[in-house]
């Protein structure tokens, strides 16, 4: 097998089926968070999109989420008046209804109760920020660790 070839059948195995379970798992997670995010923020300027490795096809089996960026717009203060605030209070949200497992750099990653009782991590990780410009196109989101204290971004 030559190395070409090899490389084919590593990407084969590790591409996740569009209508298998993982991705009509990661759909009932993503709905479950968007639900809960629709209802804390009702009237706040809230964009919901999917992002990350989902979002450019590149998804592989060995380590997968879907990133769902939770971008709110110019000048809307109901989710707060700081990046970190935002941060903050979507986590708050996102805690009463889920286990906030990790806050890290700029996302916060979730888990919630199965019907044993155990928490499960799920696979969404949300990714809260702002739009700086209007309601699309560039946007800042929070970054716990750094010298600015954000990241921005072209979405």
């Amino acid at each position: 097998m030559t190395p070409t070839q090899e490389l084919r059948a590593i990407l084969e195995d590790q591409t996740l089926d569009p209508n298998g379970p993982e991705i009509k798992q990661l759909e009932r997670e993503r709905r479950m968070v968007e639900s809960c995010l629709w209802s804390a923020f009702t009237g706040a300027g809230l964009e919901l999109r999917v992002g990350g490795s989902l979002e450019k096809g590149t998804l592989v089996k060995a380590a997968y989420d879907l990133d769902l960026l939770a971008t709110f717009h110019e000048g809307e203060t109901i989710a707060g008046d700081t990046l970190k605030d935002i941060y903050e209070n979507v986590a708050d949200a996102l805690g009463s209804t889920f286990e906030v497992k990790d806050l890290s750099r700029t996302a916060i990653r979730l888990a919630a109760s199965s019907d044993a009782g155990r928490l499960v991590p799920l696979r969404v990780e949300v990714v809260p920020g702002r739009f700086s410009h209007g309601r699309s196109g560039e946007s800042r989101m929070y970054q716990a660790q750094g010298e600015k204290g954000h990241l921005k971004t072209d979405l």
